[in-house]
């Protein structure tokens, strides 16, 4: 965290400028780390919701706690397992998910918080794409969809589909490899 300290002992004594700086850094790979768990943007959204509104509740008993970011993730881990046995998802998927995550190392951890910043850098220039290449999107790359699929339902051509999806990761391409992102991935890469 940039200035965990400083925000710490600021939203420890209620001050809500820390909050927001908290809620503000934490927010997007918190929300990373959960969609991994429920698999859904809705879900997460409440899933950190609920965290951020807990900590705010629990605010004075951060003095104690020495890694926040870890203290973040492990709320968030627990709240994704409970809303996952809440709605009573195959026992096996659910053991998975708990072994993985019991399993989880720090590097774990800081690959993950690398991957949520670079997708959610894809997803803001996934949202400067029309709604039709969105669309494409979504039901091809993140739904796995066919072309004839994806075809189909927009009722299109399935050379049409190919072209849009040739298009999406040209034009991905092109904003996410730019020489100040190229430079600024790198660096988290190294």
């Amino acid at each position: 965290m940039k200035h965990s300290e400083q925000i710490k002992g600021g939203f420890a004594r209620g001050n809500p400028q820390a909050f927001t700086a908290l809620y503000n850094e934490m927010y997007s790979p918190l929300f990373w780390f959960a969609y991994k768990f429920v698999e859904n943007n809705e879900d997460a959204e409440d899933i950190i919701a609920d965290v951020f509104y807990k900590l705010w509740q629990n605010s004075s008993e951060l003095r104690d706690i020495e890694n926040l970011p870890a203290y973040l993730r492990k709320m968030t881990r627990n709240a994704c397992l409970n809303f996952l046995e809440r709605n009573k998802l195959k026992a096996g998927i659910y053991k998975d998910l708990l072994q993985r995550s019991e399993t989880s190392t720090e590097e774990d951890f800081t690959r993950s918080d690398v991957k949520s910043e670079v997708l959610s850098f894809v997803n803001t220039e996934l949202k400067k794409l029309s709604p039709k290449y969105r669309t494409v999107f979504d039901m091809a790359f993140v739904h796995g969809m066919k072309n004839e699929e994806v075809a189909d339902k927009l009722k299109t051509s399935n050379q049409v589909v190919r072209d849009m999806k040739t298009k999406i990761r040209k034009m991905l391409k092109v904003r996410i490899l730019s020489p100040t992102t190229a430079t600024v991935l790198v660096f988290l890469f190294l």
